[in-house]
């Protein structure tokens, strides 16, 4: 199985912070993981790196979707093929 988790990004935050303690917490007993940031990589960005796990980041502003972000994620979940999205 293979598991695509989507966040607004991996600053230092309570989620980022959750999903970073959970990718630790279960390295052998995982699913196919991969994390997809919508802004820019943060702190965060490095302790999921670290577990082995693909970070995709779509490095929008805050503030502004745009076309070219909306293509960037088709490719990403085609790439990928997830077969959950959270």
């Amino acid at each position: 199985m293979k598991v695509l988790h989507v966040l607004t990004s991996v600053s230092t935050g309570g989620p980022e912070c959750m999903l970073a303690r959970l990718l630790e917490s279960s390295p052998g007993q995982r699913a196919e993981t991969a994390v997809l940031t919508l802004t820019p990589p943060g702190p965060f960005a490095e302790r999921i790196r670290e577990q082995g796990v693909r970070l995709y980041t779509l490095r929008m502003n805050r503030n502004l979707w745009s076309p070219v972000a909306a293509m960037r994620l088709g490719r990403i979940v085609n790439t990928f093929g997830p077969d959950i999205i959270h």
